[in-house]
């Protein structure tokens, strides 16, 4: 039996409409322990979007935003991937996946 289960840089946009209901359809029912995580700067997931679709979650979720993109990656002010900074931030990506499967 799956006892709770984790999603990891959701699709929730397209088109600049809200889309969980469509990729995730029942989620917002769902009972067992979800953790979600996602970049900040995430073009498939806009912090608008995801935020309103956790606004009415149950204690259930446990949400996570990390700074990067779709893959947590981490660019300079320039447009070149910051490969410290993103790996510093898979690290902690890594680290609260460890701690909520706990």
């Amino acid at each position: 039996d799956l006892k709770g289960f984790l999603v990891m840089t959701p699709v929730c946009t397209r088109n600049d409409k809200n889309v969980f209901d469509v990729y995730y359809p029942g989620l917002e029912q769902e009972t067992r322990p979800v953790g979600m995580i996602k970049g900040d700067s995430d073009p498939l997931c806009t912090s608008a979007h995801w935020s309103e679709f956790l606004a009415d979650r149950g204690q259930n979720f446990q949400a996570k935003l990390v700074p990067g993109d779709h893959g947590f990656r981490i660019f300079n002010k320039d447009g070149k991937l910051d490969e410290e900074q993103t790996r510093q931030n898979l690290v902690s990506v890594a680290a609260w996946i460890a701690e909520i499967g706990h």
